[in-house]
């Protein structure tokens, strides 16, 4: 008995939270209307998120923002994109870290900060490199911009690594929970890599990359590459090293003028537009709002059977 103590007691002494996300930073090269995408399926511990608007505050840009449910005065923001038409998520990493600085977990902190200062990725360049050390991080964050921008950049806490969407043969980049700047053969989310690549690969070759295709098909994608076989249709299937997890919270894809958000709805999977005024670019929060030329905007939840709410 009390071995079994001891060999509990190490594995949860040992035991490191980890939540699996999948992503994609997506040049217009291979999208139909020739715009930049970016995608974030997020799994999350904290299961209730919300989409928050954020004013133009003190000099501070107008944006949108997906905030977990707990942090009830918005700290923290894990992905959106504000009136510039930049946009912002990551995936955290586990092969990155090479310090011993007890600061972390500050993702979301910092992303808060780039929606409402940063209108290109040069801009985000250069606040990663104006911030004090140590940041607190430990992730690929993933951006885009109104004027074809589309990049990854690997940060820890002291370092910045770049990588442009331009300089991928492919026209994407994919990101798991590990990083290519990172220590070899570590982190998390080799298979997922693996299978989101099969199904970019195809799409990139046919220039069908889009919003739709992503929420559609990739976040929905039960195909495992080492197995060789999708179990889209089994009755039952182990929950392992596919896309769409246990803790999914939500898929989002867009490109600098739209964001759309795929959401379990019940038993349900919905789709909800977060868009922006086709001229001026206002950020449209889930509620009807007027834009400037006097229309409102809506974001409603359409469920598969077809039922708007």
């Amino acid at each position: 008995m009390r071995k079994l103590l001891s060999v509990i007691i190490v594995y949860l002494v040992g035991w490191i939270p980890m939540f699996p996300c999948t992503s994609a930073v997506v040049s217009g090269r291979v999208t139909p209307d020739g715009r930049p995408l970016l995608w974030k399926h997020r799994d999350a511990s904290d299961l209730n998120n919300r989409i928050v608007h954020f004013e133009a505050e003190g000099g501070k840009l107008e944006f949108v923002g997906l905030v977990n449910g707990v942090d009830t005065m918005a700290n923290e923001v894990w992905a959106g994109y504000n009136t510039s038409g930049f946009a912002i998520m990551n995936t955290a990493s586990y092969n990155l870290k090479n310090d011993t600085s007890s600061l972390s977990d500050r993702e979301g902190v910092v992303m808060k900060q780039v929606l409402g200062e940063c209108r290109t990725v040069e801009d985000f360049a250069r606040l990663l490199d104006s911030l004090p050390r140590p940041i607190g991080v430990e992730a690929n964050f993933g951006v885009v911009d109104a004027l074809g921008g589309a990049a990854y950049f690997e940060v820890n806490s002291y370092e910045v690594f770049r990588y442009d969407v331009k300089d991928s043969p492919d026209g994407y980049l994919l990101r798991t929970n590990y990083s290519v700047s990172g220590r070899p053969n570590e982190g998390y989310g080799y298979i997922r890599y693996d299978n989101a690549a099969r199904l970019f690969s195809r799409a990139a070759s046919e220039r069908s990359i889009t919003p739709e295709w992503i929420t559609g098909v990739c976040s929905r994608s039960f195909y495992h590459i080492l197995l060789g076989r999708d179990f889209t249709t089994d009755a039952w299937v182990v929950d392992q090293d596919f896309i769409p997890r246990r803790l999914l919270l939500s898929s989002k894809a867009g490109n600098p003028k739209s964001l759309l958000y795929s959401l379990p709805c019940g038993r349900y999977w919905g789709i909800l537009p977060v868009r922006s005024c086709c001229r001026c670019g206002s950020a449209a929060s889930m509620v009807f709002r007027p834009c400037c030329r006097g229309r409102k905007i809506l974001c409603a939840l359409r469920c598969a059977n077809g039922r708007t709410d």
